[in-house]
């Protein structure tokens, strides 16, 4: 909104209020507001007497106490300049099965030049190999591939986008009966080239994606032995050629992770962790871009009675209005309806604990027209063919 977020806190000790603001993801020194009171800012006392504040892009805003009390000595929200929570008000744009796509998850999707993109998936009958794509998230087209050479029906393949936005590839993915090792390669999201077959480091599935600095990154997965590894692999050039960074990296090894670019910096969310369905929600960051330098990243360090992202696989990491947002999962069990959001992906903030598009796994989420979607994908074992957005 062309203004830097704030966060604000109470200092019991000095009996004062203060903000920081937060620029390129860094939280600037403290600036006091009051001392004792102030007719611009109010705290609000929860049930523990505790201070719970909210922050919009231009000013800082007086929340409503949290219910139940979570003991924290501040709350934090976001919102827009036009006082909306960020990210918490969720509408549905689409009514299931009538996005013009069968209900599906396993979905690749990406934003792509001005447009939301749905790729293949399963939707309980088959394996897809179709393409849809929409301007705005309501109305769908039903695109047809044009070659020059054709990606086949598959699922969990990933898709990611060049930092410049000119190229998008689609990498792996597993068919009815085959492990796809293939790279394509669009430059409008219907006419592929295929960049690369047959590379046997993709014989695997749940493995994480991503474009940073100039090349792909494939991380982890699940070998057909069964084998959970930590493997990254990268490439230069567009997918044609690949290189084994290192057999066993600096993260716990995983599968059906989220991997994100935010920051300048690159991020592995989640994931399940063994055979058994264990699941987990550590955070790493690459420390370099030889992608073998990695830290695990404290969660809600500060504070440990906040709502932390839950232990899950198959959500999904977005980034939208300069914060990384981390939207649903699959746990044990059942699939989760949070959503958090962050700036530094250690500080997380709920910005709903039930959103109304329920619990979701396996779906797409995407930023696109200066709002936040969640697209198809299972919730609980039911498939969805609806679109959500929320600014």
């Amino acid at each position: 909104n062309g203004s830097n977020p704030r966060v604000a806190f109470f200092d019991r000790t000095q009996n004062e209020s203060r903000y920081a603001d937060i620029v390129g993801g860094v939280v600037q020194s403290p600036v006091t507001v009051f001392k004792g009171g102030s007719s611009e800012f109010h705290p609000v006392q929860t049930a523990s007497g505790k201070l719970a504040y909210a922050f919009s892009a231009a000013t800082l805003r007086t929340s409503t106490p949290v219910s139940p009390d979570t003991g924290s000595d501040y709350l934090i929200q976001a919102r827009d300049e036009d006082d909306n929570l960020i990210g918490q008000t969720f509408t549905q744009q689409t009514a299931n099965l009538g996005a013009g796509f069968t209900a599906r998850y396993l979905q690749g999707g990406a934003e792509f030049q001005n447009k939301i993109w749905l790729f293949g998936g399963y939707d309980n009958f088959a394996f897809k190999n179709d393409t849809y794509s929409s301007t705005d998230g309501i109305n769908w087209t039903a695109e047809t591939q044009g070659g020059p050479q054709f990606w086949d029906a598959r699922v969990q393949m990933q898709v990611v986008v060049s930092t410049d936005g000119s190229k998008m590839y689609m990498i792996g993915g597993y068919g009815a009966t085959t492990r796809k090792k293939d790279v394509y390669m669009t430059t409008d999201g219907t006419h592929w080239t295929l960049k690369a077959s047959n590379q046997s480091f993709l014989d695997m599935v749940g493995f994480s994606a991503a474009y940073f600095g100039g090349a792909l990154w494939v991380f982890g997965g699940q070998t057909p032995p069964g084998t959970v590894i930590s493997t990254i692999y990268k490439s230069t050039d567009d997918g044609a050629t690949w290189s084994l960074v290192t057999p066993t990296a600096g993260f716990s090894a995983r599968f059906n992770a989220t991997a994100v670019s935010y920051g300048g910096m690159l991020f592995l969310t989640g994931g399940q962790v063994n055979n058994s369905g264990a699941k987990t929600n550590s955070t790493y960051r690459m420390l370099d871009s030889t992608g073998t330098q990695w830290v695990q990243l404290p969660i809600n360090p500060l504070n440990s009675l906040l709502p932390q992202p839950p232990s899950v696989d198959g959500h999904t990491m977005t980034v939208f209005d300069n914060r990384m947002w981390w939207i649903g999962g699959n746990g044990v069990g059942s699939s989760s309806d949070d959503v958090f959001y962050s700036i530094d992906a250690t500080n997380w903030v709920q910005a709903t604990a039930a959103a109304p598009f329920g619990a979701r796994n396996f779906h797409t989420s995407v930023a696109h027209a200066g709002k936040l979607w969640v697209i198809a994908g299972s919730s609980n074992g039911t498939l969805k063919a609806d679109s959500w957005a929320a600014v």
